[in-house]
C-alpha cells in the first residue's frame, strides 16, 4: 500500500490536528511505503499550519538515561 500525501493530510484532519503542535517521532516504516518520503510526510505537517517538534535521539542516549535512572534509584539523598 502506498500512503500518499492526500491520505496524511485526511488523517491529520480527521484527528483534528490541524494548527495544533506535534510532536513527531515515528520511524517512516510504520507509515508504509510514502510517496515523497520524509519530505512529503513533513511538509503536509507544514501545510496543514502544524507546530513539528521532532526529537533527536542518539542510541547511546538510552543507556545514558538507564544509568541515571539507577543511580538515582540506587541513590535518593540525590535528588536532595
Amino acid at each position: 500500500m502506498v500512503v500518499t500525501e492526500q491520505d496524511i493530510h485526511h488523517a491529520l484532519r480527521t484527528l483534528g490536528l490541524p494548527g495544533q503542535v506535534v510532536c513527531l517521532h515515528s520511524s517512516l516504516r510504520s507509515f508504509g511505503h510514502v510517496a515523497g518520503g520524509a519530505n512529503a510526510v513533513v511538509r503536509v505537517f507544514l501545510d496543514e499550519w502544524c507546530t513539528l517538534l521532532v526529537p533527536t535521539f542518539r542510541k547511546s542516549l538510552i543507556a545514558e538515561l538507564r544509568h541515571v535512572n539507577a543511580v538515582m534509584t540506587l541513590s535518593p539523598e540525590v535528588l536532595s
